[in-house]
């Protein structure tokens, strides 16, 4: 009897357990599985921001994806962060509220997950176009900062930007990117870190349109440089707008404006 009872706890101990197992095996399989049946949920959002480098626009923009806001009142040169978004094909289209009007024809993308875009809208009113950037990160290395050059200066032509340490002279260097066209983007290349001069010409010259402050630039970093008009001069202005976890950024203007302002 006594061998009988202990079998039978035995068995109810046993039953129990299975009972116990077959319930966490669902809450184990969801938390640990990568893979099959289980949804990664950065692969479900990309990620936009939003830059304003139309001028004369008559008022602050509002950008909608498709039927969503995205921004509202993002004046000239302003920009956003990188803001969450769904993926899959959307209509990105700029309007300005205070003049009822799309500043800029609209673009059709197929946003990707767990992938970062810059949409830059640029250019004078009534002639202004747009281009969206993959911001898809690589490791520069050691001692480089990656740097990809964007002219959004629709009037200038093609352009050439020199990033040498400051002060060098321009008599014999290269050009890190040339001859970038109106509306087009280079790839990416490897720029030793540390502090910079930026300098912009035209393809094939030395006659210097931009020229900055010096600026320092952390290695590893990665970076969306901007070329673009304030009006319709034929000096530019540059934006730095870093491919980091935030989407920052900055305007640098350019000393030749600020001389020829003081100088009159």
């Amino acid at each position: 009897m006594r061998v009988s009872s202990a079998t039978g706890i035995f068995t109810r101990l046993q039953r129990a357990l299975v009972v116990a197992f077959a319930c966490l095996c669902p809450m184990v399989l969801i938390s640990c599985n990568t893979g099959k049946g289980v949804t990664d949920e950065t692969s479900q959002h990309a990620a936009l921001r939003i830059v304003n480098l139309v001028f004369n626009a008559g008022g602050p923009i509002t950008v909608f994806l498709d039927s969503d806001t995205v921004v509202s009142g993002l004046a000239f040169e302003g920009q956003t962060s990188y803001q969450q978004i769904g993926i899959g094909i959307k209509t990105i289209q700029p309007t300005v509220p205070s003049t009822s009007s799309n500043v800029v024809s609209s673009t059709v993308a197929n946003f990707l997950g767990a992938t970062n875009y810059t949409y830059v809208a640029f250019g004078p009113a009534g002639n202004a176009t747009s281009i969206l950037l993959n911001d898809s990160t690589v490791d520069p290395g050691a001692g480089n900062f990656g740097f990809r050059l964007l002219n959004a200066s629709i009037g200038s032509g093609p352009l050439d930007i020199y990033i040498t340490p400051p002060g060098a002279s321009l008599d014999v260097a290269t050009p890190v990117i040339a001859a970038v066209a109106p509306g087009s983007n280079s790839g990416f290349v490897l720029i030793p870190a540390g502090n910079i001069e930026i300098r912009v010409t035209p393809a094939n010259s030395k006659e210097i349109i931009f020229d900055s402050l010096p600026q320092t630039i952390a290695e590893r970093a990665l970076i969306d440089g901007v070329i673009y008009a304030r009006g319709s001069g034929r000096l530019v202005n540059v934006a730095l707008l870093n491919i980091d976890n935030v989407g920052t950024g900055r305007i640098v203007n350019n000393l030749l404006a600020q001389f020829k302002v003081v100088n009159g």
